[in-house]
C-alpha cells in the first residue's frame, strides 16, 4: 500500500479548489461547497490524505447533537481508487471518533461502504428505528436542494442504508429492544 501523510488541513488553496471540482462531479457525494469544506477544517472534522505533494483523498465527519457525528463525506480521487485508500479514509474517521467516545451515524448507497461500516462495528438500522438525535438531525439537514441532488445521483434499485454505533450499547437495547435483526 502507498504511504500517505494524513493532515488536518490542506497544504494550499489550489488543492481545495481542485478537490471540490472533482468531488462535485462525483456520483458518490451529493455536493460540497467551499464554505462546508472550510467549516470542516475550522472544527477539525476532516483528514486530508497526501501522497507526496498530491492531495489524494479526504475523510470527514459532521458533529451534531451531544456526542454524535455523521461519518462522511469521504472522497478518493479517481487516480487513487482501487488501492485501498478509500477504505483507509473511512476507517480513519471511525477510529478518530471512536477514540473520542462519540456515537456514530452513517448513511450510504455504496455496497463497499456498507461492508466497511458493518465490519467496523456499525449496525444497519431502519430509518424509523434511528435514535431521536439522529432523526432530529436528518430533519434539520434535509432541504429541497439536497433531496434533488441526492435523487439525481441515485440509480434505480440502489438501496440507501443507515448505520449507527452507540458508544454504550445498552442505549441501543433500551431504545430498540435487545434484538438487532
Amino acid at each position: 500500500m502507498m504511504d500517505f501523510d494524513i493532515l488536518a488541513e490542506p497544504r494550499n488553496q489550489a488543492d481545495k479548489q481542485a478537490l471540490l471540482q472533482e468531488v462535485n462531479e462525483s456520483p458518490f457525494i451529493g455536493q460540497m461547497t467551499l464554505h462546508e469544506l472550510d467549516h470542516h477544517i475550522e472544527r477539525k472534522s476532516i483528514l486530508f490524505f497526501y501522497e507526496e505533494d498530491t492531495l489524494s483523498a479526504f475523510s470527514a465527519w459532521i458533529p451534531f447533537a451531544k456526542d454524535w457525528v455523521e461519518l462522511g463525506p469521504f472522497f478518493t480521487r479517481e487516480a487513487y481508487r482501487g488501492a485501498g485508500l478509500g477504505k483507509r479514509t473511512v476507517i480513519s474517521a471511525i477510529d478518530a471518533n471512536r477514540a473520542l467516545g462519540r456515537n456514530m451515524y452513517g448513511v450510504t448507497k455504496n455496497d463497499v461502504m456498507k461492508h466497511i461500516f458493518t465490519k467496523h462495528g456499525l449496525a444497519e438500522t431502519p430509518l424509523f428505528k434511528l435514535p431521536q438525535p439522529v432523526l432530529q438531525y436528518l430533519v434539520v439537514k434535509t432541504n429541497p436542494a439536497r433531496i434533488v441532488r441526492g435523487l439525481q445521483k441515485l440509480k434505480p434499485n440502489e438501496k440507501v442504508a443507515h448505520y449507527i454505533q452507540i458508544k454504550d450499547n445498552s442505549a441501543i437495547e433500551a431504545e430498540h429492544g435487545s434484538s438487532r435483526s
